[in-house]
Formats: C-alpha cells, structure tokens, sequence
C-alpha cells in the first residue's frame, strides 16, 4: 500500500512533458517515493496560455484535474468537453486525450 507524506512543489524539479506545449509538469510522486508496487505516477500539470498537452493515450494512468483559473476544452475519445475554474476533470487510463 502506498504510504502517505507531504511534499512541497517548490522542492520538485519542473518538467517539460514531451507532448506539451507551453506547459510546466512537477512530479510528485512515483513508485519508489511511494513505497509501492501498485501506485504508478502522481504530478501536476500547468498549461499556460495557448499552450496546449496534444493527443496521448497513458494505459495505466488515470487523469484527474483540477482547473483553477482559465478556460479550454478537451477531446477525449473524439468527444469535446469545456471547462473553465472550478471544474473537475476525470480521464479514465487508456483513452485518447488531448487539451487546449
């Protein structure tokens, strides 16, 4: 089972994830933080203005956001969904996603 712990985000190293595009990624957690065989990825993601995350597919992870400030839409397996601050976001792992 995982374990639980707090980590500050401005002690992470920020990435920049292959398949986006003005966008910054800090990862929180993976297996070896975790302790875990079972637990796959934990990060954050911030998608500037007109950036954009293109068209991926992860088979083993679930995507959850939180969108704080901004507006954009998504296409997951072909269909469009908009959001804008307060709204919630759940991708199922192993579907087409992609975000503006």
């Amino acid at each position: 089972m995982p374990k639980a712990y707090v980590k500050n985000v401005y002690d992470c190293a920020a990435a920049q994830p292959p398949k986006h595009l003005n966008a910054t990624a800090w990862c929180m957690g993976n297996p070896q933080m975790m302790d875990s065989d079972s637990f796959n990825f934990f990060s954050i993601c911030e998608i500037r203005f007109g950036g954009a995350a293109i068209t991926d597919k992860h088979p083993n992870a679930d995507h959850c956001y939180f969108i704080l400030s901004g507006k954009g839409y998504s296409i997951i397996e072909g269909k469009r969904y908009e959001y804008g601050p307060g709204d919630v976001m759940w991708i199922p792992g192993n579907c087409d996603h992609e975000m503006y």
